[in-house]
């Protein structure tokens, strides 16, 4: 099984999966423990589906962390349907789902995040606006220390209202070009930083154990932090492309996403010093896969 799925099944499977999971937040649902574990379920099983198309590109890393999606969210899913038994569905009131804070800050997340996070993936009018605005800058800041780079205009692949499947390059692209015209790198949605972003604002929004100064405070230091680093990943490709003799491959493979792996877990370290209890968030989805040890257990 090494060719991608069509579109005519992932794009439903992912529609279903969101959709699923924002009935899971909704306050008048009864029944949004269910809604949540089927929602994690399909998600999870979206991303293990993907597999193929990252190894059909030869990117090991993320086929790896894809098929690890599908036993991780179903693990959640499975908490959240034993609390709605012991609790008759579970959902309805401030502790009705009696489910840990961290499982209550990861479903809010994964639901408004994946929401946000696809539509921009799926409408190329929208990813159009963000990756221009970064090519711009790109080119800019590559000038500095070389070219001058310029823009070519924004290609679509698709309809600009729908992009089906997750190919790479596709729906919408904008190639950086050399004094010549030729292309020295292409700009796409998964080099806007928008992922790196949603991923750290939504646990910092969903979080129960922080007030909105913290919250605030976290997102002020991050979400502009991690936009500026991205364009200087950027910048540093194509430096490494064309005034250091690397390959476009190694350049974004290897380096790009190796500083950009440091980058976020030294902004991880920042924003468990500012709010400290998305740390907590994130023990209690430990112990759900290694159960804490019971020490100094007392009888009466």
């Amino acid at each position: 099984m090494s060719q991608p799925l069509p579109p005519e099944i992932i794009d439903p499977l992912l529609l279903m999966s969101i959709g699923t999971l924002l009935l899971g937040q909704a306050p008048w649902n009864r029944d949004r423990n269910i809604f949540s574990a089927a929602g994690l379920g399909l998600f999870g099983l979206f991303w293990a589906l993907r597999v193929p198309e990252f190894l059909s590109v030869g990117d090991v890393v993320d086929a790896a962390f894809s098929l690890l999606a599908l036993p991780f969210f179903l693990r959640l899913a499975m908490e959240l349907v034993k609390n709605a038994g012991e609790n008759g569905g579970g959902g309805k009131g401030e502790h009705a789902t009696n489910i840990s804070a961290g499982l209550e800050m990861l479903v809010g997340a994964v639901a408004f995040g994946s929401l946000l996070y696809f539509l921009f993936a799926k409408i190329p009018l929208l990813s159009g606006y963000a990756i221009k605005m970064v090519a711009d800058q790109t080119a800019f800041l590559a000038s500095i220390t070389g070219g001058p780079y310029t823009i070519g205009a924004l290609d679509y692949t698709d309809s600009i209202w729908y992009s089906p499947g997750f190919y790479p390059g596709s729906g919408v692209t904008s190639p950086i070009l050399r004094p010549d015209g030729s292309e020295v790198v292409r700009i796409e949605f998964a080099c806007t930083g928008v992922q790196s972003i949603i991923v750290f604002a939504m646990p910092i929004i969903f979080t129960k154990r922080a007030g909105w100064r913290e919250k605030k405070t976290a997102l002020v230091a991050t979400s502009p932090t991690i936009y500026i680093l991205n364009l200087i990943r950027n910048w540093s490709i194509i430096y490494m492309v064309d005034s250091l003799g690397y390959t476009p491959e190694f350049a974004h493979n290897v380096v790009g996403k190796t500083g950009s792996l440091v980058a976020m877990v030294l902004l991880a370290v920042l924003v468990f010093r500012i709010v400290p209890g998305i740390l907590d968030d994130l023990t209690d989805i430990y112990h759900l896969f290694v159960p804490p040890k019971n020490r100094g257990k007392s009888s009466s």
